[in-house]
């Protein structure tokens, strides 16, 4: 199973920065609702070139901050809208936005 956040790799990618980690981690949580947004709409017109960017973008910032579940299935997201195939980006949405949800639960112990 992926790790949903792994807060010690990112720590240590800040070099022990606790106030540059939570920033991180501020500015992810407020950049993602605005990106699952844009998603959802790009699958609503059928913007596979559209999901698969937007997608990209996502599982960056992801990376970036070692929230590895998100990052994982915005990977395959990315993937979907690569390969037109809407109907599984579709399900894969729905999977990023409970991963999503779980990151934040994580955040929230």
């Amino acid at each position: 199973m992926t790790e949903i956040f792994d807060r010690q790799a990112l720590l240590e990618r800040v070099e022990g920065n606790e106030e540059l980690l939570e920033e991180l981690v501020h500015i992810f949580l407020d950049y993602t609702p605005r990106q699952l947004q844009k998603l959802r709409q790009a699958l609503e017109v059928g913007d596979a070139s559209g999901l698969q960017g937007q997608a990209h973008s996502l599982k960056g910032a992801a990376a970036s901050i070692s929230a590895e579940a998100v990052r994982q299935v915005a990977g395959q997201l990315e993937i979907s809208g690569k390969n037109r195939d809407l109907e599984e980006a579709q399900l894969l949405l729905e999977a990023l936005i409970q991963e999503f949800a779980r990151f934040q639960e994580v955040l929230e112990r």
